[in-house]
């Protein structure tokens, strides 16, 4: 059976320190996400040898058997063979007293034969009927004779088949035996070769397991970092705006601009940037307000670990804890097709949105409030 290919695991290199905490992050989920798809691979070998052990196990089981069958069958041949060779004694027994009782019918034969035919001439003469006594008993004589060499073929003859069949059920167990004990051998090492393969998947799935801790460690160390920068930023984003009068409680009155529902505070300023971008050509759209209730939804979707305590880089999409986002009070709005900083979106609010009095929040391009918050 052929032996599964064992994918190759590569050691991952840590983001070096001192870069953007933010692209360091980004380098570290990529190993990660690397990392999983090496563990994928990993996981589908170490299925595919545990199915192969199964397999091999099984015909192992069966082979095993298999000895067995043939160890018995070995033992029941050496058991004939013994019985044909007790027979062959007891052949050879019977050939030899056959021999005897032969040479002594051909001895007792010759002195008849001699003597009767010296008493033959004087018993033809003078009595006729005792000559012809004696010639019928050499007449028995003979014949018991050729009884007995025929009872000696015979023997003979069984003598040889009786060894035939010993030395062919003999040789006929021993080869099996062999046949079936070499195949055992074979299926053993195929084992012990999967046994060996499956223990090298598994060290290199541990190794894979123990990178992606270290990396995990790396990486909740730049959220953490992260999100310590962004609540600075947020910080002296909103004492900015405070010193420039900016209110960022928001009026509590709702009104939709352009289709963006925002707080009636900022929607002057917010028709004025949507105006100035379609001048420009861009077409700003997104949304803007969103109650408590949608806020918890989002955290619960974006996969966010604890709803009210988790930081929102924990999240897999960055959400803030209910009560404390922008978007609850009107005050923020995130823009379609602005995911990314070399977005049409992106780059025109980069270059403009803060004549309006809207600020981004760094690690989210499409995210932009009037305090970067």
């Amino acid at each position: 059976m052929p032996l599964v290919a064992v994918a190759l695991v590569t050691t991952p290199v840590l983001a070096a320190r001192g870069a953007d905490p933010r692209t360091e992050r980004e380098e570290v989920q990529r190993q990660r996400a690397e990392l999983a798809g090496q563990l994928d691979v990993l996981n589908a070998d170490l299925a595919e040898i545990t199915a192969a052990l199964e397999a091999i196990g099984r015909n192992v089981d069966a082979q095993r058997a298999r000895v067995e069958d043939a160890q018995r069958a070995a033992a029941q041949a050496e058991a004939d063979a013994e019985a044909a060779r007790a027979e062959e004694q007891a052949k050879q027994a019977e050939i030899d007293a056959l021999q005897d009782q032969q040479e002594q019918l051909l001895v007792d034969s010759y002195i008849r034969e001699g003597s009767t035919q010296s008493g033959m001439d004087v018993l033809s003469e003078s009595d006729p009927t005792e000559a012809a006594e004696r010639r019928a008993l050499v007449d028995i004589t003979g014949n018991r004779n050729e009884d007995v060499a025929d009872l000696l073929q015979a023997a003979r003859e069984d003598l040889a088949d009786a060894r035939a069949r010993a030395e062919d059920a003999a040789q006929r167990a021993e080869e099996h035996h062999a046949e079936v004990a070499r195949r055992l051998e074979e299926l053993r090492a195929s084992q012990d070769e999967q046994r060996e393969l499956q223990t090298r998947v598994e060290e290199r799935m541990d190794s894979v397991r123990l990178a992606d801790d270290e990396l995990a460690l790396e990486e909740f160390g730049l959220s953490a970092e992260i999100a310590e920068a962004e609540r600075k930023a947020a910080e002296e984003a909103a004492a900015a705006a405070r010193a420039a009068g900016v209110d960022v409680s928001g009026s509590g009155s709702t009104v939709t601009v352009g289709g963006i529902t925002v707080d009636a505070s900022i929607a002057g300023q917010v028709e004025a940037m949507l105006n100035a971008a379609r001048g420009d050509g861009l077409v700003l759209t997104g949304s803007g307000w969103r109650s408590n209730t949608r806020q918890i939804q989002l955290r619960t979707i974006n996969g966010c670990p604890d709803v009210w305590t988790s930081s929102p880089s924990s999240c897999r999409v960055p959400t803030a804890i209910p009560g404390t986002s922008m978007h609850e009070r009107g005050l923020a709005i995130d823009f379609d097709n602005c995911s990314y900083r070399s977005s049409a979106c992106y780059l025109w609010l980069a270059g403009n949105a803060s004549r309006y009095g809207f600020y981004n929040l760094p690690s989210e391009p499409w995210h932009w409030s009037i305090n970067g918050n």
